[in-house]
């Protein structure tokens, strides 16, 4: 079954509550129309086509490498088949990057004729995890034109918030592009689902369950009364932030990127803490909240936002 075909049931289906995905068809000859070649010049190269880069050349190497090729770049989006052209996939990148910026978390694309010897499943949780790390919050778009089934791969908060349902009506969404070949429109439209995401706290570690990622946005909702006011929680793994000189100028570097009033890092791994903000007392609140996370005795992370909160209710 053709992905056109594909595509039609699926319209069909809709009505029903059934999406079904198939192979990629292939190509019909075009007709065409011969004229006289001493009278016609041969027709440049369009600006488009020259602005398409060649095909990847990915024969012989792993899932991994080739997403190493792709932080490399510092890319997120893989067109392999060298379909998109410079000018979009530019556009894209620079929209993951923002995504990453913003919302704090990773998202990735990866348009592809070749799967190696893994399902699409596989190949798109090893790409993932090979450019960020198992267990970070993100997703990646898998266009497979090697089995036909495209798919989004989701980790750590993102697998939380957006449920398998919001994943099959962004593919569904998504599929005329991908019929004809669009899949800068494509992945640029999945993309979105970045905004159905949660944008206070920011679960890198991915430990939270959705049950305490719900509480811990509670608590954040009752204490930050003005709305133009930003303070959020950030939770980490040691190796997150390890390159850096230490966890407060990772705290204070992510505050500028993401813009807060305040924000507090948490280490999971180490159980220390650290507070950046432009406010006074950050850093008695932060010799405070470590103090709390000593506490293993209770849930000390749990205890240590409800206090960061507090004091960010009173600074209000």
């Amino acid at each position: 079954m053709g992905k056109k075909t594909a595509f039609l049931l699926a319209l069909a289906a809709c009505c029903m509550g059934f999406v079904s995905c198939g192979e990629e068809p292939a190509e019909s000859p075009a007709e065409t129309t011969t004229t006289a070649a001493t009278t016609v010049p041969v027709p440049t190269q369009t600006t488009v086509e020259t602005q398409k880069p060649t095909p990847a050349d990915i024969t012989g190497l792993t899932i991994a490498q080739r997403a190493e090729q792709l932080t490399a770049q510092k890319g997120h989006v893989s067109d392999e088949t060298g379909t998109i052209d410079r000018d979009s996939l530019k556009t894209l990148n620079e929209r993951a990057e923002a995504i990453a910026q913003n919302s704090g978390i990773q998202v990735a694309a990866v348009i592809t004729n070749d799967l190696s010897t893994l399902t699409p499943e596989a190949f798109a949780a090893e790409y993932y995890n090979s450019l960020y790390g198992a267990g970070t919050s993100g997703f990646l778009v898998l266009v497979n034109n090697m089995t036909g089934k495209d798919l989004i791969h989701t980790s750590g908060m993102c697998s939380h918030y957006l449920p398998q349902d919001a994943l099959t009506l962004a593919i569904t969404k998504a599929t005329p592009h991908i019929v004809t070949q669009d899949y800068a429109a494509a992945v640029d439209q999945i993309f979105s689902l970045a905004d159905q995401m949660p944008d206070t706290i920011f679960d890198y570690s991915g430990i939270l369950s959705k049950e305490q990622y719900a509480q811990f946005c509670e608590i954040a909702e009752d204490a930050i009364k003005d709305e133009s006011k930003h303070f959020s929680v950030l939770l980490v793994d040691t190796r997150t932030w390890q390159t850096a000189n230490s966890l407060q100028s990772y705290a204070d570097a992510q505050r500028g990127s993401l813009a807060d009033d305040g924000l507090l890092v948490v280490d999971v791994q180490t159980m220390i803490c650290a507070v950046s903000g432009d406010f006074s007392g950050a850093s008695t609140t932060t010799a405070e909240l470590n103090a709390i996370l000593k506490d293993t005795a209770s849930k000390p992370i749990t205890a240590a936002v409800k206090e960061y909160y507090k004091q960010v209710k009173a600074l209000q």
